[in-house]
């Protein structure tokens, strides 16, 4: 215990302002302590899932990744003036036309 709450606890019974402080004091403590334990517990179920995933975890761990061939369903896209928007052949080089601003 530190002096400032020996001091709040000889006083408390004499002065309402010293309760009020003493209360204040031993709330904001079990606050900051309950706080602390949550994080901790996070922190031991981060290292949990880390260290010894679920199965259902490892089975999907490769999941995200592979090669999945699309086929396109239409030719290309051109625009009113019948240039190309966007086509469905491998094209090595990309233009961009920046027109005049309006």
């Amino acid at each position: 215990m530190t002096d400032q709450t020996r001091s709040l606890m000889r006083h408390a019974q004499a002065d309402p302002e010293a309760r009020a402080a003493r209360r204040a004091l031993i709330v904001g403590r079990l606050m900051i302590g309950g706080v602390t334990l949550v994080m901790l517990l996070l922190v031991v179920r981060v290292v949990q899932l880390q260290a010894v995933p679920d199965t259902r975890t490892w089975a999907l761990r490769h999941t995200d990744r592979g090669a999945v061939t699309m086929h396109t369903r239409r030719g290309g896209m051109v625009d009113i003036a019948g240039r190309p928007i966007a086509t469905s052949r491998v094209a090595t080089r990309l233009f961009v036309e920046v027109g005049p601003e309006q």
